[in-house]
């Protein structure tokens, strides 16, 4: 799939394979997601745009068809499943084939379900890394912009505030297991917000949508609280 111009459609066209740069790999696409960042990148409104023409996708999983480095011989990766993430420069994940650097390849087990592995970098290590931070910090409590992937952070000593304006989705939170719940369409976010920073002592917000959002945020939590913005959906 080709993008060439923003707020407009891919369009389906044939392409040579790509040719490697030092330290990629080729990688034969099994599966590409389709998560918010891609659709607000095709839409003109990511906070990293590439030149176009281009071929969009930030992530996928498939199996390394070639590589080109100094660093690791052919039998060491050639034939490996794995989850990938695009170049911050040239054509994404939405081809047969693309080339990725080597130091953005996950490899996977063989019985490893590359359906599951398309989603293998974005979410669910960005879970892990902010459970890490939060065990390191000695975070009591944290407020996130997220996903159910951050539900880990609960089971891990750690009560989350999610925010969501989809009142469906706070149901699913609900239903699931997350305590602390808010919409932040509701006329009242804010000072139930203040409320649960006075039950739960929450110091630390992870965000990925920035804009206007985390002052309001940082406003009602403490002043020595920490945030963290990892994304630009907004």
């Amino acid at each position: 799939l080709v993008l060439n111009s923003f707020k407009s459609l891919p369009d389906l066209k044939n392409m040579s394979a790509p040719k490697l740069s030092d330290e990629q790999a080729l990688i034969k696409m099994n599966y590409a997601p389709i998560n918010p960042s891609d659709l607000n990148f095709i839409n003109g409104l990511y906070g990293y745009q590439k030149e176009l023409p281009c071929v969009p996708g930030w992530e996928g999983s498939g199996v390394i068809k070639k590589i080109k480095s100094n660093k690791y011989k052919d039998t060491d990766l050639i034939g490996k499943k794995v989850s990938c993430f695009a170049t911050y420069k040239g054509n994404g994940t939405f081809a047969e084939f693309a080339a990725v650097d080597l130091s953005k390849c996950l490899i996977l087990d063989e019985d490893t379900d590359l359906i599951q592995a398309s989603c293998g970098l974005y979410n669910p290590m960005t879970a892990v890394h902010i459970r890490d931070i939060c065990i390191k910090h000695d975070h009591r409590a944290v407020v996130l912009s997220g996903s159910p992937n951050f539900q880990t952070i609960e089971k891990r000593r750690h009560p989350s505030h999610q925010y969501r304006q989809e009142k469906e989705y706070i149901k699913w939170l609900e239903d699931n297991g997350s305590e602390y719940n808010l919409n932040i369409s509701d006329k009242m976010f804010e000072l139930k917000l203040r409320d649960m920073m006075n039950k739960t002592g929450a110091s630390c917000l992870f965000d990925c949508i920035s804009g206007n959002l985390p002052a309001k945020i940082m406003d009602n939590m403490p002043d020595d609280a920490e945030c963290y913005i990892y994304g630009r959906l907004s």
